[in-house]
């Protein structure tokens, strides 16, 4: 299911937890009504919640406070609903509240002084001449015509739609709608502001705020255009805006001034900014609310009576050459899409990059891979009609920049694009959901540092060392035994989530059998960067225990080791098991500041949470003097001590 239009919560997780009891508990009544007849499922219901808002929203902030404890994958879709954001007959129910009622875009009539809607003096349709309230109309009726066509493609059949915006019934005057009202005295404000010559009159006129309350038979005559959906129930409702009443229902205070003008503020400040700049906010609203003080008397039954909403349910290297290589030759579309056994929903392919970062390398590496699928897709379809859709997952954890992520996915993917917070090394998506797993240079860190790498008492304490390259053997197992505990919860999870004949592709540095760590340029890099702190740990500059505590949460897996661990999971059979150069250019003299600039990127977080931003320039102006120092040695550790593992696997 999916919340259209969900902003930042808490409100969204809400509403979606209970839908989702409302769905959990019909379905358990069902299944106990067939035990009987003995066509009850052992499987256990499981959600996959979307939540969508546009590109501008913010998604960081949604992300870290989803519910810890959620019963649902939790997934951000960024993107207008206006347009198709899911593949066709992949979701079961569709909410939207609060959101529907504002226009994709404003009607160009609206500020063309040549037409009779152009709607000077005023920002809303409230109070104005009929061309300007038709203009709004029509173009809600445009946007809400797009919303059901890619909805109707979307829903299943049979599947739900719940839709709450604001309203006003049929033949309800437009004078006792308390949003009319207000947004009229909030234009009023501005014309004031005009007449004391603090903003442009030609500002105010080219400014309307792109909000429409729908009428009950407008919504109805947009349904029946449609034709995809069945009303199955449309009620309007009144909202009123009371702080509070008493036991018998009597109101005893109505909502203040101050509180009316707050919440105005914080819908449409960032509207008002974007127009008239942010000097002149306050000025704003500072006359708003003395204009809803000197009418409080006349709009306190308005509050009470004038609310209204509509509820409404309607039902280019050696790594990628191998790549593609092994899904042409190893991806089974006649198993997945074709076949007798197919479970498959239509042709839609679900693939994930786990790891992705913000771009704009995992906007490629998805494209690419796309392109190879629906290739061979082509090369098996009979229909010419059916065309296959993409859905690509993009997950990293909560931490990362997720706004980012969506603000430069390419405008014209071929793929309906989702964000996933959360750890690979945990489910993330629903049962039997992906036929195909992506994950580049990701799993190489580990989900947590062993303890006793900072335990004074233990074997493995790993004094005076950041890493494992020249420090005990029981350092380096510590290590191992840390990235085999998550690599068994990442191969446990993704067996669940891949179908059957799904494939896995994994990309990572690692050390062949027997190559010596000191041979293995991350790991010489990393023994650098050590060596820099306790330099500094020595001149006083960082504390000595502040090292001891501190070691990089990276392990490089040897072949033999890799082999034992998908082994031990039997789930999946290993197609290819490619050993590579790494992904740099062996060709090209690489450059100290380059390697410099390169583990600062990977690093300086970790390094500043620990140690604090002070110490981060000279940390790095000392490793680059000892890289440097080492310049013609490390150029031989470039060309020859690079590896990388191409791990493709596939779902048994």
């Amino acid at each position: 299911m999916v919340d259209l239009g969900c902003s930042v919560g808490p409100n969204t997780f809400s509403v979606m937890e209970e839908i989702l009891e409302v769905v959990k508990q019909k379905y358990q009544q069902f299944n106990h009504q067939q035990q009987g007849l003995n066509f009850s499922s052992s499987k256990e219901l499981e959600f996959q919640v979307f939540f969508n808002d546009q590109v501008t929203n913010d998604f960081n902030t949604l992300f870290t406070t989803l519910p810890t404890k959620r019963p649902y994958f939790a997934a951000g879709v960024p993107g207008s609903f206006h347009d198709q954001l899911f593949p066709s007959s992949s979701l079961h129910l569709v909410h939207s509240s609060y959101a529907l009622h504002w226009l994709s875009n404003l009607p160009k009539e609206l500020v063309d002084e040549n037409s009779p809607a152009f709607n000077r003096g005023r920002i809303h349709y409230s109070n104005t001449s009929d061309e300007v309230g038709k203009a709004y109309e029509a173009q809600f009726g445009k946007d809400m015509a797009k919303f059901l066509d890619a909805r109707a493609k979307e829903l299943v059949v049979g599947g739900l739609m719940v839709l709450t915006l604001l309203s006003v019934p049929n033949d309800f005057p437009c004078s006792q709608s308390v949003m009319y009202v207000l947004l009229e005295l909030l234009g009023s404000s501005l014309m004031d502001l005009a007449k004391e010559g603090l903003i442009s009159e030609n500002q105010v006129d080219t400014f309307n705020i792109p909000l429409y309350s729908v009428l009950p038979n407008e919504m109805t005559k947009f349904i029946e255009a449609n034709g995809c959906f069945s009303i199955e129930r449309m009620e309007i409702m009144k909202t009123s805006m009371i702080d509070y009443s008493d036991n018998n229902g009597e109101v005893t205070q109505f909502t203040s001034a101050e509180t009316i003008t707050l919440h105005l503020r914080a819908i449409l400040e960032v509207l008002l900014t974007k127009h008239f700049g942010s000097e002149i906010i306050d000025g704003i609203f500072d006359r708003f609310y003395k204009k809803v003080e000197e009418l409080s008397d006349q709009l306190q039954p308005i509050y009470k009576e004038g609310g209204f909403q509509l509820i409404l349910e309607a039902a280019g290297n050696a790594a990628k050459t191998t790549i593609h290589e092994a899904i042409e030759d190893k991806l089974d579309i006649n198993e997945l899409f074709f076949s007798n056994k197919s479970t498959n929903n239509g042709a839609i392919f679900r693939m994930a990059d786990l790891g992705c970062s913000v771009g704009p390398n995992t906007f490629s590496s998805m494209g690419e891979i796309l392109e190879v699928v629906k290739h061979k897709y082509l090369k098996f379809s009979t229909s010419p009609k059916t065309t296959l859709e993409f859905q690509v997952f993009f997950n990293d954890h909560v931490t990362n920049d997720f706004n980012t992520l969506f603000a430069s996915l390419p405008l014209d993917k071929p793929y309906f694009a989702v964000g996933v917070p959360g750890s690979f090394h945990g489910r993330l998506f629903p049962n039997s959901s992906l036929h195909l797993v992506h994950s580049s240079y990701a799993l190489l860190w580990l989900s947590q540092l062993p303890k006793e790498l900072v335990d004074e008492n233990s074997t493995a304490f790993n004094r005076g060392r950041i890493h494992y390259l020249n420090a005990s053997n029981d350092v380096f197992k510590a290590y191992g035994a840390q990235f085999a505990k998550d690599m068994a919860m990442f191969l446990d999870a993704r067996a669940k989530e891949l179908v059957v004949g799904g494939l896995m592709v994994l990309t990572m540095p690692f050390a062949p059998n027997g190559v010596t760590f000191s041979r293995v340029l991350m790991c010489v890099v990393f023994h650098l960067l050590g060596s820099s702190l306790m330099d500094m740990a020595k001149e006083g500059l960082v504390n000595e225990d502040q090292v001891n505590s501190f070691n990089i949460p990276v392990y490089l897996v040897s072949q033999n080791e890799m082999k034992e661990l998908i082994e031990v999971n039997g789930c999946f059979s290993i197609e290819k098991m490619e050993l590579t150069k790494s992904m740099f250019d062996q060709s090209q003299i690489i450059s100290t500041q380059t390697t410099t600039m390169h583990l600062r990127a990977a690093v300086e977080v970790l390094l500043t949470k620990h140690f604090g931003s002070e110490i981060i320039d000279e940390l790095f102006d000392r490793f680059h003097k000892k890289i440097e120092d080492i310049s013609d040695q490390l150029q031989h550790i470039h060309k020859e001590g690079g590896f990388q593992i191409i791990l493709v696997l596939k779902r048994k």
